[in-house]
């Protein structure tokens, strides 16, 4: 039995696509970055998604 990624907070910006064209950010938890696009692709659209990332990943000094 494969071991599950544990679920993590990922944040990402989307864009509305009515005439406002406005930028919002939302979160949304998924096993990883994959997941995290695919969830947020099926419920806003995923020529909306602009940018997704895991603040923690996004902290941690390079290798």
């Amino acid at each position: 039995m494969p071991v599950q990624e544990p679920l993590r907070e990922f944040e990402a910006l989307i864009v509305q696509t009515d005439a406002s064209a406005a930028v919002f950010r939302t979160t949304v938890v998924a096993r990883d970055l994959v997941d995290a696009k695919q969830r947020l692709a099926i419920q806003h659209g995923h020529e909306n998604v602009l940018s997704v990332w895991n603040e923690e990943d996004a902290t941690k000094p390079g290798d």
